[in-house]
Parts: C-alpha cells; structure tokens; sequence
C-alpha cells in the first residue's frame, strides 16, 4: 500500500484535503481516495471521462437536457477555482480484480457533496429597430448537490475474442435556492432536480481466421429527471393570474427516456485498403409531462392556463447501414463513410389534438483526406454532410416557464436541419529546427426547417417555434506558428483565428438577419532562464462584433488577456512560484474594465523525511468582484459576479 496525503489548512477559513491510497499487485490495482476542500478546486473535475466525445457518438442517444434553471446567468470566463464558492467532499474508489487470465472486473464508485454559492448581477440589453428591451437582475444562489456514481466493468482480451460489459448507474439529488431581484421585484426561488441514470453497454469482437472481424455492439438507457421550482411570492400576476395577487407559482418537469442501439459491425482489414460494413437499429421512447400551477392566497391551486400542461408521448425508430473504406497509405490517407438511416418518427399529446408521423431517409457522407506533402508536412481535406432532426423539446404545445421570465412553447412540425461543413489544412513540421505551423479554413452552411420567434417585454420573454426557413452560414480561418529558439532557450508561439456567423432572428415580429465577427491573435514565450529559473508569457487578444445586415451601426467590444509565470528552483529543495492574470475590456458605450489576479506559493521538502510543507496563496490582490460582458447578434449583456477574495493555505504533503 502507497500513498501521497495532503492536508490543508487557511485563512479565511479554508480547509484542504486530499487521503489517497493506492496498490498495484499482479491481481489486485485500487486508487482510492477522499477529497475536498472549500478553496474553489472543483473536485468533479476528477470525475470527467477522457473519451467522453467518443463515447457519446458510439452510443448515439441525445438524452434531454435539464428543462427548468434558476436564472439567465451561466458562470464567468474565468478558471472555476477563481469564482467557485464552494465547500466539497468526495470519496473515490477505483478498484481492479484479475480473476484470472484474460479476465477482469473493474468496480468505480464516487460520491460527492457539495455546497456551492453563487451571487450576481446582470444587465441585458436587447436591441431593436424602434427601441431597447432592458433586463435588470440580481440573484443570490445557494445549491446543494449530491451525486452517486457506480460502474461495473467486466473485459474479457482473450486471443480469440474481446468482449466488455460496462454496467453504469448515476443518481444526483439536487436542491437550490435562489433570492431574486428583477427589474425591481423581489422573489424567492426553490429548485429540486433529481436525475437518476441507468445503462449497460456490450461490446464484442471476434476474429477469424482470414484476419476478418466481427464486432456485436448493444447499449440500453432508462433515464429519469423529476424538476420542481416554486417562485414566491406572486411574480408578475397580471401574466400569470389575471392581474390579482396569489402566494406563489410552480413549474414542474420531467422526461423519463428509454433508449437502446445495437449494430453488428464486419471490418475486412488488408494492408492497402480496409473495408467495414455495419448494420443497427435504435428506439427512443420518450414522455414529456409538465405543468405550470398557481397558488391561490387562500391556498387553492390552478393551473396559470389551459395551455400550461404537457403530456407528450413520443418515439423514434431507426434503421442504419453504413460503408467505410479506409487508405491507409504513406503518403495518402483516405477515409470515407457512407451511411444511410431510415428514420421513423411519431409524437401525440391529446389535449392539443396533435398526432404526428414522420419518416425520413438520410444519407450523410463523411470524407477526410490526408496527403503527405513531405516527410513532415501535410495537408488535409475534410467534408462533411449531416442530416439531423429535433427531439421531444422541440415539439411540445404547452408552456413552460424554463427561467423566471421565459416563457417558451413550439408550434411548428418537428425541426429538421441540414448541416454542410468542409475544412481544408496545411501543417508543416521541421522536428530537427523545432518550427512548426499550420494554416485552416473551414465553411459551415446549416438550413432549418424552422425559426424560434420571440415577444419581449419588460418582464416576460414568450418564444415559439415558427414554420419558416432558418439558414445560418460560418466561415472561420486561423493559423499557428511555434519556433524554438536555441540561443535563447525559448519557445515563442503566435496565432490568429477570424471567424464570422450569419444567422436570422425574430423579435416583437422584426425579422432581423445579424452578421457576428470574432477575431482573435494570441502569442507567448516560454524561456528557461537557466537550471533553476522559468518564464513564460502569453497574451491573448479578442475582437467581437455584431452588425445587423444592411444597417450601419454595429456593436462591439474587444478583450485583452496577459498571463506571465515565474518557477524558481534555489535548491533541490526549495520551489518558489509566481504568476499573474490580466485582463482588460474595452466597450463602446460602458466604463472599460481592468483586473488582475495574482498567485503565488513556497514549496520546501524537509531532508531525510518524506515531507514537503507548502504555502500557497490565490487572488494575492483580493479582488472579490468580476464583470464578463457578452455580444451576440443584438442581445448585449454584463454581468458582475462575486469571487472568492484572498486565500492563503498552508499544506502539509507526505507519503506512505
């Protein structure tokens, strides 16, 4: 048994603590270890999947999202451990058991708790033709998560086939108050979300003895995630109670989903040309039930209208086949995919009298072309072309107060969008000078058969989903160039990226068609002033506009961000850090904003022992409040953020 403990102690109050203990025996491997602290380190962060994205595209299931939040504003452009309240405990157990050759079974169970703290403020400006829609919100939240992880894992590797089973559960209790202040009102918010996930994923593999391959693969889902959010007391009666107070109103949410995806898969590989041929099926069965109820003073209840219930029912079917062909040259790489999906597509709610069908045949091709135009340099070619349809959140009649003040519903058929994306490249390498840079272009088209279309007023947005044509083009451009330099010691790195989206929009009946560009040029050095000292340095610098098309005003702002790092080393052992954040904003119609961080730490291992004491200390200038601005089409928003001032820690590591 080994380990490496870390216990923490500071002021303002600050804990930290990181218990671990680790073995590694032919039969038996574990890492298991409790955690936490109340410094801003998100101990979730432990818990991220690395192949989370090829997990996802694998499994093909688009689960729901949460429906129902507490407010507008997500969290700051900052790193988390610089705005996160938070007071966290997590126990990790990662254990591994050879049962015997070629078979094992790995068992991952977490659970975290956490009390997190949020408190902001926020301004929103919406721009229109013949006048400006102004939000003002203050909010003060408190969240309490629990979340419970399990996975089973069993491998079978053997000579003639491989075969894992991953059985996963998850369950997160969730409860979160919120007190709010809007455009002069005050409320109080109390938020229950309580998901609860369960799948198993088979996969098999088989060869034969022509060097051929079977693959069988089986994934099944059932999710579940009950919402619950009461806001008190009355909020805005004159639109959601005939204008006469009452106690308070509810919104409920949930979206049970039962999904499952199963293919075989058989994969011919030779030494010039590999082909792969697969053939599946998925079902998505899903509910969704909501409704938005008010309070009477005299405690009766009553839904806020007729058409503020859900009981939607929905399913969807689909057949796959899919060809892949694969070039695995020296100097050309090409890999094509050619798959073809039947889709068929049923949604019913009763109470709307809505009853629809729908079936589709989609064919998405995939291309990507490598071509070694050196020994170190190529290029690359990418296409790309995408069918997509929308899901159960798409297409529900009733109203659902998403957020205290929006209020969202659909009435159109189910959205269907075509997605054309290619990409061309340029990398070139020359390993034995250490100077490398890359040259990329990419064109993004998207057509939707559909558009959300807002009402905004001074408290309340209403969307609906219209039936018109929706096309939203991006094109993007952007490049890299990184030099070592010998004489100097020193990497010194540059690069620029310009994009530019245009998209349409409706509000209070405006058709308004914006153009939004971004420009950004970062570059850094990093130098190894001798054995013992290190420097870097880097700057980033980003351009944001937005311009209606065929109009002359436009909105902009513009951000600057420095970063600089110093590592002394005046001993072997003694370690002395500094570093330092700057960032600065530029706006056409506000005061600039300026800020800087600063960090700092002393690290000393004791002769002879197994101990090192380290002082750290964060936000060395106390800075408590933080302003992110945010430009996109016409919405302009600011919102200022309180942040966890100066903590200084002092730790004490040693191993066992």
């Amino acid at each position: 048994m080994v380990g490496q403990e870390t216990t923490g102690a500071g002021l303002p109050g600050n804990y930290y603590a990181d218990i671990n203990a680790m073995m590694f025996k032919d039969k038996y491997k574990a890492i298991n270890y409790i955690k936490g602290n109340n410094t801003g380190l998100d101990v979730t962060g432990d818990l991220i999947s690395h192949n989370r994205n090829d997990y996802l595209s694998r499994i093909d299931n688009d689960k729901p999202g949460s429906v129902l939040s507490l407010g507008t504003a997500g969290d700051p452009d900052l790193p988390r451990n610089r705005y996160l309240f938070d007071q966290s405990g997590m126990l990790n157990l990662n254990n591994l058991l050879n049962l015997k050759k070629d078979l094992q079974l790995r068992v991952n169970l977490s659970y975290v708790r956490d009390n997190q703290r949020q408190d902001y403020q926020k301004v929103s400006d919406i721009y229109l033709p013949a006048e400006t829609i102004h939000y003002t919100e203050t909010q003060n939240n408190k969240r309490r998560p629990d979340l419970l992880h399990t996975q089973f894992t069993l491998n079978i590797n053997s000579s003639k086939y491989y075969l894992n089973d991953n059985l996963i559960a998850d369950y997160s209790h969730n409860m979160a108050y919120s007190s709010l202040v809007t455009n002069g009102s005050g409320v109080k918010q109390t938020f229950k979300d309580n998901p609860v996930d369960a799948s198993n994923e088979l996969n098999f593999m088989q060869t034969f003895k022509n060097n051929s391959i079977i693959e069988g693969y089986s994934y099944i889902n059932h999710s579940t995630e009950p919402e619950n959010r009461v806001i008190e007391p009355g909020l805005n009666p004159n639109i959601f109670n005939n204008n006469a107070p009452y106690a308070h109103l509810t919104q409920n949410a949930n979206i049970p989903s039962f999904f499952t995806n199963n293919f075989i898969t058989y994969r011919i590989p030779r030494q010039l040309f590999t082909q792969s041929y697969k053939v599946g099926f998925s079902i998505q069965s899903q509910k969704l039930t909501s409704d938005l109820s008010v309070t009477q003073l005299n405690n009766s209840t009553n839904l806020v209208s007729d058409s503020a219930t859900n009981n939607l029912n929905w399913q969807r079917n689909k057949l796959y086949a899919e060809a892949g062909y694969d070039i695995p040259g020296s100097i050309l790489k090409v890999n094509v995919t050619l798959p073809l999906t039947l889709v068929g597509i049923s949604y019913n709610d009763a109470f709307y009298q809505l009853d629809k069908r729908l079936n589709r045949l989609y064919f998405d091709p995939r291309v990507s072309v490598k071509y070694q135009t050196g020994i170190e340099d190529f290029l690359t070619l990418n296409y790309n072309f995408r069918n997509s349809i929308g899901g159960i959140q798409d297409v529900y009649r009733g109203e659902i107060l998403t957020n205290y003040r929006s209020l969202f519903a659909n009435n159109a058929d189910l959205t269907e969008r075509q997605t054309q994306t290619a990409a061309l490249g340029y990398n070139y390498r020359k390993a034995i000078t250490l100077f490398f840079f890359s040259l990329n272009a990419a064109y993004t088209h998207q057509y939707a058969n559909n558009i959300g279309s807002s009402v905004l007023t001074a408290n309340i947005q209403q969307r609906v989903v219209l039936p018109f044509d929706n096309n939203i083009n991006s094109w993007s451009f952007s490049g890299f160039v990184s030099k070592y330099s010998f004489a100097l010691r020193t990497t010194f790195s540059g690069g620029l990226t310009y994009q530019t989206t245009k998209l349409n929009q409706i509000q209070n009946g405006n058709v308004l068609p914006y153009n939004t560009f971004n420009n950004t040029i970062g570059g850094g050095a990093e130098t190894k002033v001798s054995n013992k000292i290190t420097l870097s340095y880097k700057l980033n610098y980003m351009q944001t506009t937005s311009k209606p098309v065929g109009g002359t005003s436009n909105s902009k702002f513009e951000r600057l961000i420095q970063t600089a790092a110093l590592n002394y080393n005046p001993t072997n052992n003694l370690f002395l850090s500094a570093s330092a954040d700057h960032y600065y904003t530029h706006q056409q119609q506000a005061n600039d904003l300026k800020y800087i961080f600063g960090d700092a730490s002393v690290r000393y291992k004791l002769p002879k022992t197994k101990l090192d004491l380290e002082v750290t200390a964060q936000n060395l200038f106390n800075t408590q409040n933080y302003t992110a601005v945010y430009l996109s089409a016409n919405v302009y928003t600011s919102s200022t953020y309180t942040i966890p001032g100066r903590i200084v820690l002092a730790k004490l590591m040693f191993s066992l």
